[in-house]
């Protein structure tokens, strides 16, 4: 028998039967929504529990696995991370034992959806940092596993999570590295395809095409439904909310240089054919290396997140018991609305029974008083009857007597009205206290009435407490159940792996020895990054050092500076009271007598003196242009300097042709009776001069107009 041929026909028929798994990675916002929903148009299955879509989010939907989603956000919120968290995870503790009860989940959920679909695509962008933990599952399952990975601007990326999260673009564009840096690490030498958002936009067929090659997909049927739908009806340049160019990317000053880099690499693979690049993995070390030096600074951003993140949360907490305070005191306030309406209906009533009985009281006062108006009149009578029984006789008294009687009774007869009267408001009062006392029962029967709906709320909410509680306890029960189903189909599935475990170690023994050589030469590429550094290091210590010095240099020049300027504008206020004494009438009318004075004291000194000034106007009335005077003035320097030599303007032409070896003219009694100097002659640089002055010197000038002042300098 042919040990080895049934070995290989048993190789052959496992390969038929696995199943094919495409896994869509990528950052959020980059487009992984649209491209997961081309493989649904490619014939690929995304399962029946799809996230559904939300208005200014996703409006035509996610295409994510809800089961999938759940399990990766209790994945992170173990880990102590989030998605939004730009600290990266801890890799190895995912394959560890503390997570093996979430693998075998993991593993018993996706072989749940693959028995319904011969291949089976899932998208969710917290896969990208969780691929450690999901490679173990693909491992355990024997899958043929594929991955897509979306390429999208980080600026592109950055601004829709801006707008829809309120992130710095900053943040941004680290997320976006590190899910990106996440995903190509974790599938280096993995079959796997990079697809670019903006060309599924812009030529959508071409790339269906495209990823249909890399995973060995039958090729899109352009003029079928599901392609036609996915190109005219689901893609729509709104999709992409934030445009933005690439080299923008460079400009922006957002993305460190690793971002750049690893961008431009993954882009560049977005553009190649499918299966070009699978034997050309991506060198990260640069990428690895920046974004390690950054990792102490994203973990403090991540620590202010996540305080913000609290202080947000009790933000809210105490916004959602504000506002449940808001709607009981809105409740007790039309409770008590309710209830003061009632009593001022009850008040108004009362008071219109005092009204009516007030009138009926004024009604009864008006018959008292007309009562005793009669019984005023009648004693009047009495009266005039009383005169005149003097004078009648018993037939009077008789009369009176009868009208006493009539009297009597009228006011008898007025008495009982008034007890009656008394009587019926008494009745109408007593009617008024009992329907107040009604009206208070009543107020306090909806007050109870309000207490025992607060009691049936809570009895209801108990209820429904318990109501959950028994639903927990039939999850739990449901959960019981998967896991011994899922320990049924382990055992099953145990001598089914047994072979594939066996090739699988005998690959393993070949990779750790690929890993372990790899391993030395990332030590050596470290140990060179770690010197490199900490040269990196000392060179911005020596830099900061050293500007420091130049910063106390600068100082130092700047007040050098501050205290020349102060200096030279104390020499320019001197020059001009000086000046103003030369110009005044009192100065050239005592010129004569300091001439003479000089004669006294050094007659050589003054004939020097008094014949250079004398020579200085003769000069000056010279009928010849400056530029000549000029040129004259040179050869006569160079024909007989020793006539010349102890005059300024000889040494000042002397130095810029020779250098510095002559000081400037001492500014003191020297030419103190003499006129200003011919600009012709005496300027700081002669105006002739052709070799550049070594030390130069400026002084003060007025601002000359050519039209005005004909000096051929001006001119030129």
């Amino acid at each position: 028998m042919d040990v080895q041929g049934f070995e290989e026909d048993n190789q052959s028929a496992a390969a038929s039967n696995r199943r094919t798994l495409v896994v869509v990675l990528g950052m959020h916002r980059s487009g992984s929504s649209a491209i997961a929903r081309g493989l649904e148009a490619l014939g690929v299955g995304l399962g029946d529990n799809l996230m559904p879509p939300a208005d200014g989010n996703n409006e035509k939907g996610f295409f994510e696995d809800l089961d999938i989603y759940e399990l990766n956000e209790r994945l992170l919120e173990r880990a102590g991370s989030a998605w939004h968290r730009l600290t990266p995870l801890e890799a190895q503790a995912f394959a560890g034992p503390s997570y093996s009860r979430e693998r075998r989940e993991a593993a018993q959920l996706l072989a749940d959806k693959l028995s319904s679909n011969e291949t089976f695509a899932f998208k969710d962008p917290r896969t990208a940092v969780l691929l450690p933990f999901w490679r173990c599952v693909f491992e355990d399952l024997d899958l043929e596993t594929h991955y897509l990975i979306t390429v999208r601007n980080p600026i592109e990326t950055a601004a829709s999570l801006e707008k829809r999260d309120g992130f710095p673009l900053e943040k941004g564009v680290l997320l976006w590295a590190k899910h990106m840096l996440e995903a190509v690490r974790a599938t280096q030498q993995e079959q796997r395809l990079f697809v670019s958002f903006d060309r599924v936009l812009s030529n959508p067929v071409a790339e269906l095409q495209r990823v249909a090659n890399g995973l060995g997909l039958p090729p899109p049927d352009q003029d079928g439904d599901a392609v036609r739908e996915y190109c005219d009806e689901f893609l729509d340049p709104a999709l992409r909310h934030s445009l933005v160019g690439d080299k923008e990317l460079r400009r922006s000053g957002l993305a460190s240089p690793f971002v750049i880099e690893l961008y431009d690499a993954v882009n560049e693979r977005a553009a190649q054919p499918a299966g070009e690049h699978e034997a050309d993995p991506i060198d990260l070390s640069a990428v690895e290396t920046g974004f390690d030096a950054v990792a102490p600074v994203l973990g403090f951003a991540d620590l202010i997140d996540g305080r913000r993140g609290e202080d947000l949360a009790r933000l809210k907490d105490a916004q959602r018991a504000l506002e449940k305070a808001r709607q009981e005191k809105k409740a007790t306030e039309e409770a008590r609305a309710q209830s003061d309406a009632a009593l001022t209906d009850v008040r108004n009533q009362l008071e219109a029974l005092k009204r009516s009985n007030a009138a009926e009281i004024g009604i009864l006062a008006e018959a008292r008083d007309a009562a005793e108006r009669n019984a005023d009149a009648l004693r009047i009578q009495l009266a005039e009857a009383a005169e005149k029984a003097e004078q009648e006789s018993s037939a009077l008294r008789n009369q009176l007597a009868e009208a006493a009687e009539k009297a009597e009774q009228e006011s008898s007869a007025l008495r009982d009205r008034f007890a009656e009267a008394t009587e019926k408001a008494e009745r109408e009062a007593n009617a008024l206290q009992k329907r107040l006392t009604e009206a208070s029962e009543q107020a306090k029967r909806e007050s109870d009435a309000w207490r025992d709906r607060f009691a049936e709320a809570n009895e209801r909410a108990e209820r429904e407490f318990a109501a959950w509680r028994d639903q927990l306890a039939e999850a739990t029960e449901k959960l019981e159940e998967a896991q011994a189903r899922e320990t049924r189909m382990r055992r099953q599935f145990t001598e089914e792996f047994a072979s594939a475990r066996e090739r699988a170690d005998r690959r393993v023994v070949a990779l750790k020895a690929t890993v372990s050589e790899r391993e030395s030469e990332l030590a050596a590429s470290r140990d060179e990054a770690a010197k490199w550094l900490h040269q990196s290091r000392e060179m911005e210590q020596k830099l900061r050092s050293s500007q420091a010095r130049v910063k106390s240099q600068a100082d130092a020049l700047q007040e050098l500076r501050r205290e020349r300027k102060a200096q030279n504008r104390d020499l320019l206020l001197l020059r001009a009271d000086a000046k103003a004494i030369r110009h005044s009438t009192s100065w050239r009318l005592t010129a004569p007598v300091r001439a003479v004075g000089l004669l006294i004291r050094s007659p050589g000194e003054g004939v020097r003196r008094i014949g250079g000034a004398a020579a200085r106007r003769a000069w000056r009335l010279l009928p010849m242009p400056a530029r000549a005077r000029g040129k004259l003035a040179g050869a006569l320097f160079r024909v007989a300097p020793f006539l010349f030599g102890w005059s300024s303007a000889y040494k000042a032409w002397r130095e810029a042709r020779e250098g510095p070896g002559f000081p400037p003219p001492p500014g003191g009694d020297a030419d103190a009776f003499a006129p200003a100097a011919d600009p012709e002659i005496d300027y700081g640089a002669p105006l002739v001069a052709t070799t550049p002055l070594l030390r130069p010197r400026a002084r003060a000038l007025a601002f000359c107009l050519p039209q005005f002042h004909p000096i051929a300098e001006n001119k030129a």
